[in-house]
């Protein structure tokens, strides 16, 4: 089933982009261009990963991720923190998990190495 558009629906030729900016930094801190400002020339999704296009310092086209970018879309967490936490809710979560499993591991090791000394007979 075709949309048939009325008399009124036509396409707005106002420029919808007034409030999206013209420029983006490099925001990731291992990047070799970290820091460096570039024009934006297209944002779009590619093959499911949002990315930036831009000309390079040569004046080639190139892209790269935008979670690599200021366009990066805000953390709900660091929003709602306002200011007041350097970390991301899934950042958090991560690093508990990794503290976790540092304790579970040193639990082990210590575990072994008393059964290792009980069958030893050392005390």
């Amino acid at each position: 089933m075709a949309f048939l558009r009325g008399p009124y629906s036509r396409l707005s030729t106002t420029d919808d982009t007034l409030d999206q900016p013209k420029t983006f930094e490099v925001t990731h801190p291992f990047h070799p261009l970290y820091k460096n400002i570039y024009e934006i020339v297209t944002v779009k999704e590619i093959w499911g990963t949002s990315r930036v296009s831009y000309y390079d310092s040569n004046k080639r086209l190139t892209s790269m991720p935008t979670a690599w970018t200021s366009l990066r879309p805000k953390d709900p967490y660091c929003i709602l923190a306002a200011g007041r936490c350097d970390f991301s809710y899934n950042d958090l979560l991560k690093l508990a998990k990794l503290i976790e499993q540092i304790k579970q591991n040193k639990s082990n090791k210590k575990n072994n190495i008393e059964q290792y000394l009980n069958k030893q007979n050392v005390k």
